[in-house]
């Protein structure tokens, strides 16, 4: 029965409403109930958004490079604060496979210009102790260009 019917979305250039007259002529032949109608149609529609989730996953395959490149080119903004900027950074870097060491580097090239400063946060050996880091040498800049 559900075989029967094109899942809506199938034909671009099909209009709902005639889908819906040849749903309901099928499911009226097949005497289906009013609730296996909207079960049906839930269906339908599940198997459409997941198809179209698919579609979507496969043409947005994305190559490392350009993660890579991402990486490189984005700087913490001025109004971002440190943990915002790190977090971005992890979402970026969750798109392609990239070790923990290459991330800090990264991180810590976007978030810091003062070579002293960056040199001192590449020590750091996960992101749990360079987010630690990074939230004490922002106070320590907020508090040094307050005075």
């Amino acid at each position: 029965m559900e075989d029967a019917i094109d899942a809506y979305g199938d034909d671009v250039n099909r209009d709902i409403v005639a889908w819906f007259y040849e749903f309901e002529g099928v499911a009226t032949m097949a005497q289906r109930t009013e609730d296996q109608k909207n079960i049906m149609c839930q269906v339908q529609y599940i198997v459409l958004s997941f198809a179209k989730d698919i579609n979507k996953r496969i043409w947005e395959i994305v190559r490392a490079s350009d993660v890579h490149r991402r990486l490189i080119s984005r700087q913490k903004k001025r109004n971002e604060s440190a943990l915002e900027y790190v977090y971005e950074m992890q979402r970026i870097a969750s798109n392609a496979v990239i070790d923990e060491s290459s991330l800090i580097e990264y991180i810590v090239d976007g978030a810091v210009t003062n070579a002293r400063t960056r040199a001192s946060l590449y020590r750091a050996k996960t992101i749990e102790e360079l987010k630690e880091e990074l939230v004490f040498w922002e106070r320590a800049d907020m508090e040094n260009s307050d005075t």
